[in-house]
């Protein structure tokens, strides 16, 4: 050891976490200790803080910066060392930074996963503490870790192939991870959230690289596959999570804890790709999403999603995200199941099968979504919003839905028990099959109006099921389309769903049809001698070509045919 100042050599051993250890020692007030270029390799570990074990570091010495010349000061794991290289407790205003710790995982005996975590750099307690511009890798458990620590900043570290998380941070508050690169871990890349004994505040993870969280080889066995999770070990009030690049991830990208209440989360303008889920959100409140960009979502498992919201979730907003290529099979865009929550003006194009999924949700706002291409990626029947389970009293308005296949897909099912929601405003571009109220009866007092219908080769707007509750009513203005809804029967006995026209359609025998609708003209083809009656009144048998008009409320009713089935136009007015 050599005083900076004169030369003079303090203190002299072969073991170069001795040496280090009585620098530190000696800097009753602070000061600067300096390792020059070298490889460092440490076999004891006499830093000793609750549980915990290190090569070198303290427990009451505050004030210290601690740097080298970056990657070419190694600081080494020695075999079976089984111990963190940097350990620092309850200390402040702590500057380490231009080192290179290697964990030499492959040369540890002790798997990481008990009392004793083998840790690049690890700080408990204390405030104010800086990491900075170091290179940590190969450690059997965490590269960095830090607990119960206040004003922490870890900032532009390159933290590569540490077996169970890059970063972990558990309670504390103002912490900082920034600008950093993570690479290969096999539970999470970057982990900020509360502990045992305290809910986490004031949480920033913006502008870092996480990538590869596949290793598949945890200390404990878990393989989460995270790319960043808040909230792992506990509760999180105020979080944001924003500007980060996450991919080739073997789960979720960003996942919010399913266990633990988060609170004020922000998750904006990141990149989330190659991964097995965008985005999951958990239990909490108060969550803005918004400005993300996830793409080439894939799982064999069928029927995940790009992004899930839990039904523990609330006062959600989920807006101006972008969503594409969920190629998973049965796959979603986005699945809510949060009340109240609020998704709007996203872009959603090409997912296996759905757009937009509300689950059993109430209440959910549905707004200005540009979703195109469902069904793009597979052989499904694709929807662009689908209103699943109980999900009742939505509104779903004001988007754009584009659709791949028009004589398959669907731009809205309502389906289960759904009900009384509102589907306004929309515009259906491409569409052969517009509305599905999947349920008949149980599907009760939906509103469908003021829906702009720009169909494919003449196709129009279907409301299908043969016993659809008469009160699922609406109007919708059609846009180019000529001939666009009737309210009819099923085929067999009387019926008041709306079918698709074309520009004709074939009309059943001893059926009574009904205008829900509004005002629409009928002219009659091929009539073959068969007789109708309009309102129940009497029986007559049209022209070829007559036309008829009937009102909101009247009926129809074709008696048995003649020598020919009668075909029929609509165009209302």
């Amino acid at each position: 050891m050599q005083d900076c100042s004169t030369g003079q050599i303090l203190f002299y051993s072969t073991n170069a976490g001795a040496v280090i250890n009585h620098a530190i020692g000696n800097l009753t007030s602070g000061g600067t200790i300096f390792i020059k270029a070298g490889t460092y390799t440490f076999t004891t570990a006499p830093i000793i803080f609750g549980s915990q074990e290190a090569a070198i570091g303290s427990t009451s010495i505050n004030n210290i910066e601690l740097y080298g010349e970056g990657n070419a000061t190694i600081l080494s794991a020695g075999t079976n060392l089984n111990a963190g290289i940097i350990g620092v407790y309850g200390v402040k205003n702590w500057y380490i930074h231009d080192l290179q710790i290697d964990g030499n995982r492959a040369n540890q005996n002790n798997k990481g996963n008990g009392n004793t975590p083998l840790v690049g750099i690890d700080i408990f307690f204390g405030s104010n503490n800086v990491i900075e511009h170091c290179f940590v890798h190969d450690d059997k458990t965490y590269g960095i870790q830090a607990w119960d620590t206040g004003s922490l900043k870890i900032l532009n570290n390159w933290i590569i192939n540490n077996n169970a998380n890059g970063i972990l941070t558990s309670g504390g508050s103002d912490i900082l991870v920034q600008g950093n690169m993570v690479n290969g871990a096999s539970d999470v890349g970057i982990s900020m959230g509360g502990s045992k004994d305290q809910t986490a505040y004031s949480l920033t993870c913006e502008d870092n690289t996480v990538e590869n969280v596949n290793l598949g080889i945890s200390p404990f066995g878990t393989l989460t596959g995270v790319g960043i999770y808040i909230g792992d070990m506990g509760a999180v009030t105020q979080a944001t999570v924003i500007g980060n690049v996450v991919f080739d991830i073997s789960d979720e990208g960003i996942f919010t804890s399913a266990t633990f209440y988060n609170q004020d989360l922000t998750i904006a303008n990141n990149v989330i790709y190659d991964s097995v889920v965008g985005l999951s959100i958990g239990k909490g409140s108060d969550t803005t999403i918004t400005g993300n960009v996830i793409s080439n979502i894939y799982s064999a498992t069928s029927g995940l999603a790009g992004v899930t919201i839990s039904d523990t979730a609330s006062t959600l907003t989920f807006s101006g995200n972008t969503i594409r290529d969920v190629t998973t099979p049965n796959g979603y865009g986005i699945t809510d199941s949060s009340p109240n929550s609020v998704i709007e003006d996203n872009i959603i194009d090409g997912t296996q099968k759905f757009g937009i999924t509300a689950y059993n949700a109430n209440g959910i706002t549905i707004s200005g979504n540009r979703l195109t291409n469902p069904d793009e990626v597979g052989n499904y029947a694709g929807y662009g919003v689908d209103l699943h389970g109980s999900s009742s009293y939505c509104t779903v308005s004001n988007n754009v839905i584009s659709l791949y296949d028009p004589s398959t897909d669907w731009a809205i099912l309502v389906e289960n028990t759904a009900s009384y929601n509102q589907i306004t405003d929309n515009t259906f571009v491409n569409t052969g099959r517009a509305v599905n109220i999947n349920n008949g009866a149980n599907n009760v007092a939906n509103q469908i109006t003021g829906n702009n219908i720009l169909a494919k080769a003449g196709r129009n707007m279907i409301i299908n099921n043969s016993t659809i509750a008469e009160n699922n009513t609406g109007y919708n203005p059609i846009g180019n389309i000529t001939n666009p809804v009737f309210a009819g029967g099923s085929g067999s006995g009387d019926g008041t769903w709306i079918s698709p026209m074309g520009t004709s359609h074939t009309l059943a025998a001893s059926t009574t049809y009904t205008d829900t609708i509004a005002p629409v003209t009928i002219t009659i083809y091929t009539c073959g001698g068969a007789t109708i009656s309009i309102n129940s009144g009497p029986a007559f048998t049209p022209t070829d070509g007559e036309s008829l008009t009937l009102y909101p409320g009247d009926t129809i009713n074709f008696g048995a045919f003649g020598s020919s089935t009668p075909t029929v136009q609509f165009v209302f007015q």
